[in-house]
């Protein structure tokens, strides 16, 4: 049989293995749960960052757009600015109801109504291109 002595130095090691192992797995866990939490803080600012330039996107005229051959603005671009402007800072008109908002006035509507003429014949004709 072995000695008291030995005994003792087994369990100890053994409790100290346990020990050990407890230590270690909490260590791996906690690096995993900072990895994971790192990965979805990077997903989040990549789903962000996409949401800006889609929203850039579709709320700013492109360059291809607003400027001519030679690279200076045309009467075009000229025209499609002063309707991002005006669509965005004066109002728009809605799809339900009577589709006015309560701030735009018949001379407003009229101006509208003649600016979205223009820009569907603009449209065709940058189409037809």
């Amino acid at each position: 049989m072995a000695s008291s002595g030995v005994n003792v130095l087994r369990y100890t090691a053994l409790a100290t293995g346990i020990g050990y192992g407890f230590y270690h797995q909490r260590s791996l866990n906690a690096q995993n749960r900072q990895a994971k939490v790192e990965r979805e803080y990077q997903h989040q600012a990549s789903l962000i960052t996409q949401a800006k330039a889609e929203f850039k996107k579709r709320n700013m005229p492109s360059d291809s757009v607003t400027k001519g051959g030679d690279g200076e603005y045309s009467f075009r671009s000229v025209i499609l600015r002063l309707r991002y402007f005006w669509l965005k800072h004066l109002g728009r008109a809605s799809d339900s109801g009577s589709g006015l908002y309560p701030s735009q006035t018949e001379e407003q509507l009229g101006t509208h109504a003649s600016i979205q003429r223009l820009t569907q014949t603009m449209n065709s004709d940058i189409r037809s291109k």
